[in-house]
C-alpha cells in the first residue's frame, strides 16, 4: 500500500494491523481502499521469488569444493560450453580430483586385502578416453611408424588389446594373457 502523506509510527502500525485483519476476514474478496491509499503491486517473477540464481550459485560452490564439475550434477553451464570443453573437463576432473582419490583407495586396498606384490589400479579410460576417431588416428600413426629394423611401433594385436578386444591370433593372445603382459 502507498499513501501520499507521511504517517507517524502509530498510524503506520494501525494501518498495517487493519490491512492484516481485513485480509484475513475477506476470504479472497478484492481489497477496498479508501482515502489517499493506493495499492502498489509488486511484480516479482517466480524465478526471483525462489531465489534460483542464489541456489545455483550455492550448489556450484559446493560442487567446486568437492572437486566436481558443475555440469556433472546437472547445474547450468555457461553458454560457451561445447563438447570439446566438456571432454577437457572430464580430463581435468580426473587429474585434479579423482586420480588422487583413486590412488589412495587402490593403495589401501592393495596393502590390506591383496597378496604381497599384487596391486590394484583403477581404469581411468572409460572416464577420460578420447573419441573413437582420435584413438583410431593415434593408432594409425603408431602403426605406420617403423624403426630401422622394420619393427612397427604398435601391432594390430596390440591395438586390439588396447581397445579391450581379442587379438586376431587367439592362441598367442591366450599365452600373452597367461604371461600377464596384458594391458
Amino acid at each position: 500500500m502507498r499513501t501520499n502523506r507521511h504517517l507517524n509510527g502509530t498510524e503506520a502500525e494501525d494501518l498495517r494491523n487493519r490491512w492484516v485483519y481485513a485480509a484475513r476476514s475477506r476470504n479472497g474478496a478484492p481489497a477496498i481502499l479508501s482515502g489517499d491509499l493506493t495499492l502498489e503491486t509488486l511484480s516479482i517473477s517466480p524465478r526471483d521469488m525462489a531465489l534460483l540464481d542464489m541456489r545455483v550459485f550455492d550448489e556450484t560452490r559446493i560442487a567446486s569444493a568437492f572437486g566436481v564439475p558443475p555440469f556433472l550434477i546437472g547445474l547450468p553451464q555457461p553458454d560457451g560450453l561445447v563438447y570439446n570443453n566438456a571432454e577437457s573437463l572430464f580430463e581435468y576432473h580426473w587429474r585434479a580430483t579423482l586420480r588422487t582419490m583413486a590412488i589412495t583407495v587402490a593403495s589401501a586396498i592393495s596393502q590390506w586385502a591383496l597378496p604381497r606384490g599384487t596391486r590394484m589400479e583403477f581404469d581411468r579410460d572409460p572416464y577420460v578416453q578420447a573419441s573413437p576417431k582420435e584413438r583410431a588416428d593415434t593408432y594409425s600413426v603408431l602403426f605406420n611408424m617403423i624403426d630401422e629394423k622394420g619393427n612397427r611401433a604398435i601391432t594390430i594385436d596390440e591395438i586390439r588389446m588396447s581397445e579391450r578386444r581379442l587379438p586376431n591370433t587367439p592362441t598367442e593372445s591366450l599365452e600373452t594373457l597367461a604371461e600377464g603382459t596384458f594391458n
